[in-house]
């Protein structure tokens, strides 16, 4: 591997982690590699702001890549809250559409339109013509949308009755390790079309 390689290597290992390790310590206001602290931001130090700074910076990063701010949020709180409550929602309402805003606004300037609604950095291309839905497309994405929420409130209710069932018969070591091998088998051989009989 020649020199130039290996500077570019260390310049994208640099690039993407330089916001982590300068990000790590001063959101917090203390950095031990750094011997860089202040009481200035101490209130953040716990494990509730940790984990919200993580949601809001998931819910930024999904807004600017993908131009889209209530998706970053919805994402935060699908994948990145694992404790709800407001304070961080808003959190990550307001760390999307800051970064939304920012990167639109320095990407209107570099590429000297002006605009703002250019949306975020990754692009599925655009149509030239405008696109016609027929009112069947409609319905048939209702239909799909009801027989899924059907199906998955069936699946609930009977893993819910399993649950309650095996809780209530299933007592004993034995009985807890036959049962899970039941399944597993019963399940490998609805997949594999596998008898196990010997």
């Amino acid at each position: 591997m020649r020199l130039h390689e290996k500077n570019l290597i260390v310049s994208f290992v640099y690039q993407i982690h330089a916001g982590a390790i300068i990000g790590g310590g001063f959101s917090q206001g203390l950095s031990t590699s750094m011997r860089f602290t202040t009481n200035l931001l101490s209130r953040f130090r716990n494990d509730d702001y940790k984990r919200a700074f993580v949601a809001a910076g998931s819910a930024a990063g999904v807004s600017a890549a993908f131009g889209s701010p209530f998706g970053g949020v919805f994402f935060a709180l699908e994948e990145g809250i694992s404790f709800y409550d407001y304070r961080t929602l808003f959190m990550c309402l307001f760390a999307s559409l800051s970064s939304y805003w920012s990167l639109n606004t320095f990407k209107g300037l570099l590429l000297g339109t002006g605009e703002i609604t250019s949306g975020g950095l990754v692009s599925f291309g655009t149509f030239d013509k405008p696109l016609r839905t027929m009112q069947i497309d409609l319905v048939t994405a209702v239909v799909i949308g009801v027989v899924g929420g059907l199906l998955g409130a069936m699946w609930n209710a009977l893993n819910t009755r399993l649950t309650k069932i095996r809780m209530r018969w299933v007592t004993t070591f034995r009985f807890k390790v036959g049962s899970t091998l039941q399944i597993k088998v019963t399940f490998l051989r609805c997949i594999t079309n596998y008898d196990f009989a010997v």
